[in-house]
């Protein structure tokens, strides 16, 4: 069974091993452009009101992860979808990404955000049969940044 929790503390260096890893192996020619220190310490730079860090925990491994960044008050960004090579095509990166939307609607918000490159097929396909919608493509120096949107509906909410 798979166990999708908030990350602690203890779990930033199987977090970052996990991150860099798959970045290195799978994304080498964009991996400047996700980098950052929010890897140094995962559970801080992501332990705003508004911001989550989950982990998805399998017998003690951390197999995959999805984070949640406030970029403006009504929306957010998603962040870190990653997942394990062997634990791919099974669930997992959709009951992260279910999860992370849940908290962005408890949160409140209204638009969801998620950038991801040409190779990021995987977590661009995940987030388009979750109801986002390409809104922008940016020409970066050797790849493509695709910009991804959803609008969650809020009962309360007639758009």
């Amino acid at each position: 069974m798979v166990l999708i929790r908030k990350i602690c503390p203890h779990d930033t260096p199987q977090v970052k091993q996990l991150i860099r890893d798959i970045l290195d192996n799978e994304f080498a020619s964009e991996h400047q452009a996700y980098g950052g220190p929010d890897l140094d310490d995962p559970a801080r730079y992501y332990g705003g009101q508004k911001d989550v860090f989950l982990v998805a925990e399998k017998d003690g491994v951390i197999i995959g992860t999805v984070a949640i960044k406030e970029d403006a008050p009504d929306t957010a960004l998603l962040r870190r979808i990653f997942l394990n090579k062997a634990f791919r095509g099974k669930g997992y990166g959709a009951k992260l990404l279910q999860k992370a939307l849940t908290f962005c609607f408890e949160q409140q918000y209204q638009n969801v955000t998620f950038r991801g490159t040409d190779t990021m097929q995987a977590a661009l396909q995940l987030c388009l049969k979750e109801g986002f919608k390409e809104t922008d493509v940016a020409e970066m120096n050797a790849f493509k940044m695709h910009v991804l949107t959803k609008r969650l509906q809020h009962p309360a909410i007639k758009t």
